[in-house]
C-alpha cells in the first residue's frame, strides 16, 4: 500500500471471505490513522434496488457500475485494503448518508 487509505475513498479490499472488491472507506479522518481497523462500505454488483444501497459507475470512480451497501459495512484490517481506487465525488456523499441513515433507521 503506497498512500495511506482516507475518509471517503474507494479502494479495492482483499478479504479471505469476500474475495477482492472495491470499498468505501467510511472512518471519520481524524479515526483513520489511529484504528488499526476501517469501517467500509462494500460494492457489489447485484443491484437489489434497495433504499440502503448507492449506485456508483465508472462516472464516479468506481472500476464498473455496481452499488454501495450500507446495510452490510465491516470492520476491516488496514492490510486489506491493497490498492486506491478513486475519491468519491462529493456529490455522492449525500447519497451515502442518506443510505446509512436508512439501513440504521435514525
Amino acid at each position: 500500500m503506497s498512500r495511506r487509505p482516507n475518509w471517503a475513498e474507494l479502494w479495492w479490499c482483499e478479504l479471505p471471505s469476500a474475495g477482492r472488491r472495491p470499498v468505501l472507506i467510511l472512518t471519520r479522518p481524524e479515526a483513520v490513522d489511529r484504528l488499526p481497523r476501517l469501517l467500509v462500505a462494500p460494492a457489489t454488483t447485484p443491484v437489489r434496488g434497495l433504499p440502503s444501497e448507492v449506485p456508483l459507475d465508472e462516472v464516479d470512480g468506481a472500476p464498473r457500475a455496481c452499488v454501495l451497501n450500507l446495510d452490510t459495512p465491516e470492520l476491516v484490517p488496514r492490510s486489506t485494503l491493497v490498492e486506491f481506487i478513486a475519491p468519491l465525488p462529493a456529490y455522492r456523499w449525500h447519497d451515502v448518508c442518506g443510505a446509512l441513515e436508512r439501513a440504521v433507521n435514525c
